[in-house]
């Protein structure tokens, strides 16, 4: 397996499946071998393939906790999503500390836009895994979507804690004082943090937000101005 799992992190996939295959000619009755070949079948998009080696993995190790999470994501990508959520339950059940079980599961919900079941989710995910940014990214997103805003300010002071100065956090704090109407803060804010010129979707809310803010205040002339960048960014985005 030493040798497959190099093959796998120089995403060499064709020379991993066929070290694979020898080792079950060798041995045909190891979980763990079977679980490597459904994670790169996955990768290569092939869900039923892989769904067949996870639950091969499975019928040889019935408390293997990894392979029913994996299972649970073939499922999801084909969009059979009670048997996505039997399976994450099963990886969550066989291993109550399994972190991707959690985590994985939480991005579910999200994407099913059940914003309760995502909250609990990822507030176990952190639980077991407070050091993982993207968990509270997620949080931040659950609960401005939610409209919780003291959740919001609860989970962005916190990660504010352990990560520190981050320009999500202060995405979203941004976002959270122009909730509470504090558009002066927005301001200070939104104009001096940086965001990924490639993260279309978040520099155009920002721009916006900073337009109303300004709107708000009754600086006309700079709501123009960051309406015109919101709009400007959308139009760059859709030309790709």
């Amino acid at each position: 397996l030493d040798l497959v799992n190099k093959s796998l992190k120089k995403k060499n996939f064709e020379e991993a499946k066929i070290l694979i295959n020898k080792s079950i000619l060798i041995n045909p009755n190891i979980p763990e071998v079977y679980n490597i070949l459904g994670i790169i079948n996955f990768n290569q998009g092939q869900m039923d393939v892989s769904i067949k080696n996870f639950g091969k993995a499975i019928t040889l190790n019935k408390n293997f906790s990894a392979a029913f999470c994996n299972l649970a994501n073939s499922y999801s990508e084909i969009k059979k999503n009670k048997l996505a959520i039997y399976n994450f339950n099963k990886a969550i059940k066989t291993d109550p500390k399994n972190f991707n079980a959690h985590y994985n599961l939480g991005n579910f919900y999200k994407n099913q836009d059940d914003l309760e079941n995502s909250e609990k989710y990822f507030n176990l995910a952190i639980d077991l895994k407070p050091e993982f940014f993207p968990s509270y990214n997620n949080l931040f997103e659950v609960y401005d979507r939610s409209n919780q805003l003291k959740k919001l300010d609860n989970i962005l002071k916190k990660a504010q804690n352990i990560f520190g100065n981050h320009s999500l956090i202060d995405f979203f704090s941004g976002i959270f004082e122009y909730k509470k109407k504090n558009y002066h803060e927005v301001i200070k804010i939104f104009e001096s943090i940086k965001i990924d010129k490639n993260d279309f979707n978040r520099l155009a809310y920002k721009n916006n937000i900073l337009a109303k803010s300004y709107d708000f205040i009754g600086n006309y002339s700079k709501a123009y101005d960051f309406f015109l960048f919101s709009n400007n960014i959308i139009e760059d985005a859709y030309k790709g």
